[in-house]
């Protein structure tokens, strides 16, 4: 596969919002602060076509040392695009590095508390600068 220009690559930023979630049921009995940690990981890319992928990704958040879930987010994001794609970035910021794409995902959010629902997404396309 070819290498775009790095001029022609754009950043499509997802940033996961709205994960606030009720921790009360979950850490009753708790003193002190929570000590939490996130990842995010690609579980799954798939492509059906050359210019479309299928990105699956989790969210998830966990108590250091425990180890104890407290929630998990699931990502499907289809692109359309032109080039090679990889992912950028620490959480809460999951990014997708490709040549300037359509965008279609969804997230969901679950909790240990049962509740799941739709999440609100909000994408910046921007042109990436590589300085470090």
């Amino acid at each position: 596969m070819d290498n775009p220009g790095l001029k022609d690559l754009m950043l499509i930023r997802i940033i996961l919002k709205g994960l606030s979630f009720d921790t009360s049921p979950l850490w009753h009995g708790h003193q002190g602060s929570m000590n939490l940690e996130a990842s995010v990981n690609v579980k799954e890319v798939s492509r059906p076509s050359d210019q479309n992928v299928i990105v699956h990704m989790t969210y998830t958040v966990r108590e250091k040392g425990a180890g104890t879930e407290i929630m998990s987010a699931h990502l499907e994001g289809h692109y359309h695009y032109k080039g090679d794609i990889g992912l950028l970035g620490k959480p809460p910021y999951a990014a997708l590095l490709v040549q300037p794409a359509m965008q279609h995902g969804n997230l969901w959010l679950s909790t240990l508390t049962g509740w799941s629902g739709p999440v609100p997404l909000m994408l910046m396309q921007e042109k990436h600068d590589l300085k470090h």
